[in-house]
């Protein structure tokens, strides 16, 4: 597998559909994408980040606050 990756099975993130949405990773390296995210929907939505990068998938806003506060 390619490098070492930002996110592990767990953690919480936002994903990027046009617009940034909360999603929990579910999968890792799931059918050639970095990401397999679920989203906090009532349909538990399902989307793939292809890289790991920012424009696709970043920190979720709870892990943000904190890097912000320093805590």
């Amino acid at each position: 597998m390619p490098g070492k990756l930002r996110f592990k099975v767990g953690d919480k993130v936002q994903a990027n559909t046009g617009e940034f949405v909360d999603g929990t990773v579910i999968a890792l390296w799931d059918d050639g994408n970095t990401y397999h995210i679920e989203f906090q929907d009532d349909e538990k939505t399902n989307v793939y980040a292809p890289i790991d990068v920012d424009t696709y998938v970043r920190h979720g806003v709870d892990q943000r606050l904190s890097a912000w506060r320093g805590s």
